[in-house]
């Protein structure tokens, strides 16, 4: 394998080392130490930023950080979708219950008496 990445230019991102052993998760449990957790973003912040931040190409949206700017436009969407349109999470729903079966019925197929849809490829 060590070959195939060197061939590729890609060797020096991956660790040869052995595995380690995670650490044990730590648990809290507790309303104040929730509060703490979601209220200190310097300490606390989103992991999940930079794979969003791929998929936005970049763009620094709403749930990608911790900034400021990324609350303010959280604000914002909540209030469009649950208070601004009357029957929002509504429409939401039945947008998305309609583009999933439209997508199931376009992208399944049939395997002996059973339909199926490649959920990985799709």
């Amino acid at each position: 394998m060590r070959k195939v990445l060197h061939s590729l230019g890609v060797e020096k991102q991956y660790s040869y080392e052995k595995p380690k052993k995670p650490q044990n998760p730590i648990y809290f449990s507790t309303a104040a130490n929730a509060k703490k957790i979601l209220g200190d973003p310097k300490l606390f912040n989103v992991v999940w930023g930079d794979a969003i931040s791929s998929l936005t190409g970049g763009v620094n949206y709403m749930l990608s950080g911790d900034r400021p700017s990324n609350f303010t436009q959280h604000i914002a969407v909540s209030k469009a979708v649950y208070s601004d349109v009357p029957q929002g999470m509504d429409e939401v729903w039945e947008f998305y219950t309609k583009f999933t079966e439209k997508l199931l019925e376009e992208r399944s197929y049939r395997l002996d008496n059973v339909m199926q849809v490649d959920a990985v490829r799709e």
